[in-house]
């Protein structure tokens, strides 16, 4: 071969490697069909079938792309709907980017997740939790425009009814691509014919069968148990699988009776209508990477922090923080919903070994506090921590926002609303809509008093039992905290049943109640009553000192440790472990040990920290909620002033400061080595 042709080969390679990379770079077209987004503008609601068509798939994740300023999931507004189209019922998920910074922002890389949770009388709860948890690439990850709004729409349906026969009928499946990175949904038609009315569903799952390159979701129905009157009583039929043939774009699959015994029905001579409702739950997120903590040098510095303290050494399971009096509990608030702080606060406290991170019942507000505990994860394996969400039985003073006009303020007012908010939620000059910052505001109630024309009002609600069951259902809630006034039990009592099966997914319950006199040993026994016969887990009884305070003096934590002290010197009380809250600060622990109340069995006998008793802690634990927020929240604010949010793993050095003031918290209680706090400062 001549030098010539050597030459022009290599010429050759160098220009088809140029293209490949190119293409990869810019983004193929997939041989796979996607699921089309929608432009809002031009979605017609009408009940027309939209068409499929081939999207741009990403090869390569790209991060955020912006015009001048970050963007963030708060860049982002996620609304849905429910209507219903010839009886079908749809959802329809809208999502919005709400940027109006004056430099423009254009998120991409956009995920929507959508889960399909079940809500049907006839579903046991136990082992029919979610059927699917899928991942939308929103816009094939191209940016959206400021003020683009973008629409999905999902149907599902069981259509049921009939005098001898139930049909149930799926008009929806979905399919991933092979990445996992856009989502796709067929209407196929599976129906199921069933020759007598079930009475209970003992397993309805969902499995994957890998149909040409991507796996296809299938319903399976097993173990359908029927009532007949012969002297056998039962009959276990139905479907042992459902398959799909590989015909696209549908396919009907009739399933027969399958009886163990032949003889075991006659017919019903009442029409019975049967249903099962699926509900969609969706959240939108700007797409980040994970930390490569391995490869990330500038982290290293909060690694070795938080090894040298003896963080992964010293801390145990949750159960076992309360036996030995050494739970520490992070409080987000129960009405406090900046999703960016909280998942940075998640993130910071996990690393400081908390027990427990108890946050507002809302979906959007869990995913961050998962969000939080998976990037601390990823940058040091250390035990993940129990996920709590607070609701309440009636009016409450944790369950509330202020709310004012600001155009009714007087132009010269001093504005002393503003100065007090602890949460920064008040703001005038900053703000594109000034006044209360709804998400931040978590109803302190600091600003009712101190504004001069008596303009500001709290809004106090309730939250809906049924939405706090379905979010007991996810795989990532552990735990449920009620929050009660202690004077009275009716509304506790209607919480409590109308909460059903989701309570058997729990892994501890806590009251939160505040001290009423002497009625409250009496009305602690009197809720633990309506419990007890139901209870399926660990019970905590959080006594509420000082609500809301966030105070650094001595003096805000007297009035939880009192209550402490005179639950823990009676032996009237109802079971259940003791954890203090409200007013708790830095002088907590000092004040226990005061009492002989820290990590003691009982009182003056210290449980010691290398010694296990039979007997558990008096005080199983503190929680910290102001306190913990205000200090970390310090340098939340500094980063974000000088970086616009942001994830405070990205900021190492903010993030090192962030876990030193966590540690030099929780470290009192959990006994962590402190000298290298110390140093680090």
């Amino acid at each position: 071969m001549s030098f010539v042709h050597v030459i022009f080969l290599i010429n050759i390679m160098v220009f088809i490697i140029v293209v490949s990379h190119f293409q990869l770079l810019s983004g193929s077209y997939s041989t796979n069909k996607y699921f089309q987004s929608y432009n809002w503008r031009d979605y017609n609601t009408s009940t027309r079938s939209s068409a499929l068509k081939q999207e741009e798939a990403f090869q390569t994740h790209r991060k955020l792309l912006f015009q001048g300023s970050s963007c963030t999931a708060r860049d982002l507004s996620i609304s849905q709907s429910k209507g219903s189209t010839t009886g079908i019922p749809h959802y329809i998920v809208q999502i919005v980017n709400t940027c109006v910074s004056s430099s423009g922002c254009a998120p991409s890389n956009i995920h929507l997740h959508c889960g399909w949770f079940a809500s049907a009388r006839i579903v046991n709860p136990r082992f029919f939790k979610r059927l699917s948890y899928d991942d939308c690439l929103v816009n094939g990850g191209q940016m959206l425009r400021t003020g683009q709004m973008i629409s999905f729409s999902y149907s599902n349906s069981f259509i049921q009814k009939g005098p001898s026969r139930t049909r149930i009928k799926l008009v929806t499946i979905m399919h991933l691509s092979t990445d996992f990175s856009l989502l796709r949904v067929l209407s196929y038609d599976l129906i199921c014919s069933i020759d007598r009315l079930p009475t209970a569903f003992y397993g309805l799952t969902i499995f994957q069968r890998f149909s040409r390159n991507y796996p296809m979701y299938t319903m399976l129905l097993s173990n359908l148990t029927f009532r007949g009157n012969n002297e056998n009583g039962l009959a276990v039929a139905f479907c042992k699988n459902l398959g799909c043939t590989e015909t696209l774009p549908g396919c009907r699959i009739t399933c027969t009776d399958v009886l163990e015994n032949g003889n075991a029905w006659e017919t019903s001579p009442t029409k019975v209508e049967t249903f099962l409702q699926l509900s969609l739950s969706c959240h939108a997120a700007v797409f980040n990477y994970k930390v490569n903590a391995s490869m990330n040098k500038s982290l290293d510095k909060v690694k070795d922090l938080v090894v040298r303290s003896k963080v992964p050494s010293i801390t145990t399971l949750p159960q076992i923080s309360l036996q030995r009096g050494n739970w520490v509990k992070l409080i987000c608030g129960a009405s406090f919903e900046d999703v960016v702080d909280i998942r940075n606060l998640s993130l910071v406290y996990t690393l400081a070994g908390v027990d427990c991170i108890d946050c507002a019942a809302d979906g959007s507000v869990v995913n961050a506090v998962n969000e939080g505990i998976n990037a601390a994860r990823s940058i040091l394996p250390i035990r993940r921590p129990w996920v709590m969400i607070s609701v309440n039985d009636d009016e409450d003073l944790h369950f509330r926002k202020a709310e004012f006009d600001p155009d009714d303020c007087p132009v010269d007012c001093s504005r002393p609303c503003e100065k007090i908010c602890p949460a920064n939620a008040i703001s005038f000059q900053s703000a594109l809509e000034p006044g209360v910052i709804t998400e931040r505001c978590y109803g302190c109630g600091r600003c009712f008093p101190v504004c001069p024309y008596d303009k500001i009002k709290a809004i106090s609600y309730v939250r809906d039992a049924t939405a706090t069951s379905k979010l007991l259902e996810r795989d990532d809630v552990d735990a449920l905290e009620i929050h009660t006034n202690g004077r009275q039990t009716n509304s506790f009592k209607e919480l409590w049943n109308g909460l059903g099966e989701s309570v058997n997914h729990l892994r501890l319950l806590a009251v939160s109640l505040p001290y009423v006199g002497d009625s409250t040993i009496s009305m602690m026994n009197e809720m633990y009553s309506i419990l007890e016969q139901d209870l399926p887990c660990l019970n905590l009884w959080q006594l509420d000192g000082r609500p809301m305070s966030g105070d650094i003096g001595r003096g805000a934590t007297r009035e939880s440790i009192a209550f402490g002290l005179r639950l823990a010197s009676t032996n009237e009380k109802p079971p259940g472990f003791l954890q203090l809250a409200g007013g708790t600060n830095a002088h907590t622990v000092d004040g226990l040990r005061k009492q002989d109340l820290f990590q003691t069995t009982k009182l003056g006998e210290n449980l010691g920290s290398s010694t296990m008793s039979n007997s558990n802690a008096l005080i199983g634990g503190i929680a910290y909620g102001g306190y913990a927020r205000k200090i970390v929240g310090r340098i939340l604010s500094s980063m974000e002033s000088e970086s616009g949010l942001a994830h405070i793993e990205s900021y190492p050095e903010h993030l090192l400061m962030a876990v030193i003031e966590a540690l030099s918290l929780v470290g009192g209680v959990k006994s962590f080595d402190m000298s290298s706090l110390t140093h680090c400062k």
